[in-house]
């Protein structure tokens, strides 16, 4: 961002790609911009003057400023804050989320979220319920719902009370079936797996 006598260059450095596969300025990087202006605006640091793109090899694109599409941007995403707001005092998330067995998987959200889908072809899974007992040291059962998950391996971690978890919810990120002909419900830690409790 360059502040020049009232005036303000916002320039976006990208990683990669701007243009689609048609040859246009991608329009997440365009409402990108618009909303870094909208906050200049806010902060009264002056007007704009510019929106530039410059992509990975050198190449600069202007991005005509558009006063208007800031402002209803900001609309947009102050609304969408109050719906979120209002989600969480409820407690009701149904209207909001877009669980996909393709995206699901992937997401940094996907230990706290009771909407996830898997897909089959994940070789690493998620894997949330309370204890309901602990067979060994080495595994517990957890219950989620009318299913029922058997996790071994547990033995890796140094855990002091191994019983002290039972009725806890727990989330094991990154677990494994145990083999080829096992049940879709049987899974094993791995060196990856990652154990939250909620």
């Amino acid at each position: 961002m360059i502040i020049d006598s009232g005036n303000i260059d916002i320039i976006d450095y990208k990683s990669g790609r701007v243009v689609d596969e048609d040859g246009n300025l991608k329009l997440e990087y365009i409402v990108q911009l618009h909303l870094y202006a909208a906050m200049c605006v806010h902060l009264s640091l002056g007007n704009i003057r510019s929106l530039k793109l410059i992509d990975i090899e050198g190449q600069l694109f202007d991005i005509v400023y558009d006063e208007e599409l800031s402002k209803a941007l900001v609309k947009d995403v102050a609304e969408r804050i109050v719906k979120l707001n209002n989600a969480i005092n409820a407690r009701q998330f149904e209207d909001l989320i877009k669980p996909d067995k393709d995206r699901c998987g992937y997401c940094s959200c996907r230990h706290i979220c009771n909407y996830m889908i898997q897909s089959d072809e994940l070789i690493y899974r998620t894997i949330c319920g309370y204890v309901k007992r602990i067979s060994s040291s080495n595994m517990y059962i957890l219950q989620n719902g009318d299913i029922t998950y058997y996790i071994s391996g547990i033995g890796v971690y140094p855990i002091d009370d191994y019983y002290g978890y039972i009725g806890k919810k727990l989330v094991f990120i990154n677990v494994i079936r145990t083999s080829s002909l096992a049940n879709n419900y049987t899974y094993k830690v791995t060196e990856n797996t990652l154990v939250y409790e909620l």
